[in-house]
Protein backbone atom coordinates (compact mmCIF):
# COMPACT_ATOMS: atom_id res chain seq x y z
CA UNK A 1 0.00 0.00 0.00
CA UNK A 2 1.43 3.42 -0.95
CA UNK A 3 1.98 6.03 1.75
CA UNK A 4 -0.79 8.26 0.29
CA UNK A 5 -3.19 5.32 0.44
CA UNK A 6 -2.14 4.61 4.01
CA UNK A 7 -2.66 8.25 5.04
CA UNK A 8 -6.10 8.29 3.42
CA UNK A 9 -7.02 5.00 5.12
CA UNK A 10 -5.91 6.44 8.48
CA UNK A 11 -8.07 9.55 7.97
CA UNK A 12 -11.12 7.49 6.98
CA UNK A 13 -10.61 5.14 9.93
CA UNK A 14 -10.27 8.12 12.30
CA UNK A 15 -13.47 9.69 11.00
CA UNK A 16 -15.33 6.39 11.42
CA UNK A 17 -14.18 6.24 15.06
CA UNK A 18 -15.32 9.83 15.64
CA UNK A 19 -18.72 9.00 14.16
CA UNK A 20 -18.96 5.97 16.44
CA UNK A 21 -17.93 8.08 19.45
CA UNK A 22 -20.53 10.72 18.61
CA UNK A 23 -23.18 8.00 18.31
CA UNK A 24 -22.14 6.57 21.71
CA UNK A 25 -22.42 10.04 23.28
CA UNK A 26 -25.94 10.46 21.83
CA UNK A 27 -26.91 6.93 22.94
CA UNK A 28 -25.75 7.56 26.51
CA UNK A 29 -27.46 10.96 26.71
CA UNK A 30 -30.72 9.33 25.60
CA UNK A 31 -30.41 6.50 28.13
CA UNK A 32 -29.61 8.96 30.93
CA UNK A 33 -32.64 11.08 30.01
CA UNK A 34 -34.86 7.96 29.96
CA UNK A 35 -33.66 6.77 33.39
CA UNK A 36 -33.53 10.16 35.10
CA UNK A 37 -37.27 10.43 35.74
CA UNK A 38 -37.48 6.89 37.20
CA UNK A 39 -34.13 6.72 38.98
CA UNK A 40 -33.60 6.36 42.71
CA UNK A 41 -31.41 8.93 44.45
CA UNK A 42 -28.45 6.53 44.22
CA UNK A 43 -29.04 5.98 40.49
CA UNK A 44 -29.38 9.74 39.92
CA UNK A 45 -26.03 10.25 41.62
CA UNK A 46 -24.45 7.62 39.35
CA UNK A 47 -26.12 9.06 36.23
CA UNK A 48 -24.86 12.51 37.18
CA UNK A 49 -21.30 11.18 37.46
CA UNK A 50 -21.58 9.45 34.07
CA UNK A 51 -22.95 12.66 32.57
CA UNK A 52 -19.94 14.64 33.90
CA UNK A 53 -17.53 12.13 32.33
CA UNK A 54 -19.59 12.22 29.14
CA UNK A 55 -19.31 16.02 28.91
CA UNK A 56 -15.52 15.92 29.32
CA UNK A 57 -15.22 13.08 26.78
CA UNK A 58 -17.46 14.91 24.31
CA UNK A 59 -15.38 18.10 24.58
CA UNK A 60 -12.07 16.19 24.41
CA UNK A 61 -12.75 14.13 21.32
CA UNK A 62 -14.18 17.13 19.47
CA UNK A 63 -11.07 19.15 20.38
CA UNK A 64 -8.77 16.31 19.32
CA UNK A 65 -10.62 15.86 16.03
CA UNK A 66 -10.44 19.57 15.16
CA UNK A 67 -6.90 20.33 16.41
CA UNK A 68 -5.08 17.14 15.44
CA UNK A 69 -3.66 14.34 17.55
CA UNK A 70 -1.97 15.85 20.61
CA UNK A 71 -0.68 12.74 22.43
CA UNK A 72 -1.85 13.77 25.89
CA UNK A 73 -5.32 14.89 24.79
CA UNK A 74 -5.68 11.83 22.57
CA UNK A 75 -4.67 9.52 25.43
CA UNK A 76 -7.12 11.15 27.81
CA UNK A 77 -9.88 10.93 25.21
CA UNK A 78 -9.15 7.24 24.62
CA UNK A 79 -9.18 6.49 28.36
CA UNK A 80 -12.46 8.35 28.87
CA UNK A 81 -13.93 6.62 25.82
CA UNK A 82 -13.01 3.19 27.17
CA UNK A 83 -14.58 4.11 30.53
CA UNK A 84 -17.79 5.24 28.84
CA UNK A 85 -17.94 2.11 26.67
CA UNK A 86 -17.47 -0.06 29.78
CA UNK A 87 -20.25 1.78 31.64
CA UNK A 88 -22.53 1.70 28.59
CA UNK A 89 -21.90 -2.00 28.06
CA UNK A 90 -22.54 -2.86 31.71
CA UNK A 91 -25.77 -0.89 31.87
CA UNK A 92 -27.23 -0.93 28.36
CA UNK A 93 -25.81 -3.80 26.24
CA UNK A 94 -29.27 -5.32 25.85
CA UNK A 95 -30.91 -2.08 24.66
CA UNK A 96 -32.14 -2.31 21.04
CA UNK A 97 -30.06 0.75 20.01
CA UNK A 98 -26.82 -0.73 21.39
CA UNK A 99 -24.09 -1.05 18.72
CA UNK A 100 -21.54 -3.90 18.98
CA UNK A 101 -18.58 -1.64 18.16
CA UNK A 102 -19.12 0.17 21.47
CA UNK A 103 -18.10 -2.92 23.44
CA UNK A 104 -15.00 -2.10 25.53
Amino acid sequence: MASDDLAFFSIVQGEAQLDSDRALVAFLRERIAERDGQATDEERHLLSAVLRVLKVFDADFEAVSSAGRDDRAAGRSEALGWTLRAVAFAAFWSHPAWQPQWRP
